[in-house]
């Protein structure tokens, strides 16, 4: 299978103690300026700035902390008592802005948190629309989006790659003299055979009912054609388990010097391989190779 991790971290688990103390001093400069331009000069609003940054990304106790700080910020930034006609009336100002000041820093947080959620439900979701539900392989999809992350790269890096393209020959007749359970559990077992076969930067696909595709990268041909002649051998295996219908695959293998310009490059020389293989090689292989650029049957 496809085994790229991605980092889905969020963002309040990165450097909150740097964040908490940033916010602090943007509290304090801003209780600074508060101060010294009076009473006159109304700046809660500014508080509210580190409050709501604090609460995004660092949760609610981070946001009710730094909310709390702002209280006290607002609090020496309006000289304490002074210029208020009594105790009770800068009380509930007090109140006031501290309520505001925890409100939004408990909102914004409460707003990352669903939107990581949100974000994680996404990923989850197109996880699945990327990998086929029967076999546990990347469809053709993910098959195609990986790839093009990787042109521009291998293509920098001269290095070579190989598309092993595998398609079961009237795979209707496993359908209909064994079932569908068994059809499926023979599309399962082919779908482990693809997967044991790559290693961690090479791409096992299921792009069709009875198609499977093996990306290989950095082999030699020798080696591509070896790795095609023993899953064409392992599928024989597999249909030796099911006597009562001729069950077959087709192998078409494209091989490159280099990584071409495109996805579509890449996937039509092996169909390419492919169809050749069906038409005279019916149940066996060909390969095609950038050097000669012809078509032979391998197995």
């Amino acid at each position: 299978m496809d085994r790229q991790k991605t980092d889905t971290a969020p963002q309040s688990s990165k450097n909150p103690a740097g964040i908490f103390a940033a916010m602090v001093a943007v509290i304090g400069a801003i209780g600074y300026v508060d101060y010294i331009t009076g009473p006159e000069f109304a700046f809660s609003l500014f508080y509210l700035i580190p409050v709501a940054y604090s609460g995004w990304r660092m949760g609610i106790i981070g946001g009710a902390l730094i909310a709390g700080l702002a209280a006290i910020g607002w609090f020496f930034g309006e000289q304490g008592l002074s210029g208020y006609s009594s105790g009770s009336l800068f009380a509930w100002r007090a109140f006031t802005r501290l309520g505001t000041f925890l409100g939004v820093g408990i909102t914004f947080a409460l707003l990352q948190k669903e939107r990581a959620r949100v974000t994680a439900l996404m990923e989850q979701f197109k996880g699945i629309a990327q990998r086929d539900s029967l076999t546990g392989l990347p469809n053709r999809l993910a098959l195609v989006e990986r790839m093009k992350t990787e042109l521009e790269e291998g293509r920098a890096a001269g290095k070579a790659v190989c598309v092993i393209l595998l398609d079961f020959d009237d795979f209707k007749n496993v359908n209909l003299a064994y079932g569908f359970e068994t059809g499926d559990a023979i599309l399962r077992e082919v779908g482990k055979l693809f997967d044991a076969s790559t290693r961690h930067f090479d791409m096992a696909a299921r792009v069709s009912g009875e198609e499977f595709v093996l990306v290989i990268k950095n082999v030699e041909s020798d080696q591509a054609k070896m790795i095609a002649q023993r899953l064409h051998d392992q599928i024989r295996n597999v249909a030796k388990k099911y006597p009562n219908c001729k069950l077959e695959a087709t192998i078409g293998i494209a091989y490159f010097n280099v990584f071409p310009d495109s996805v579509d490059a890449l996937l039509n020389k092996a169909y390419a391989a492919l169809t050749d293989a069906k038409k005279a090689y019916r149940g066996k292989a060909a390969f095609w190779s950038g050097r000669q650029n012809t078509i032979e049957p391998l197995v």
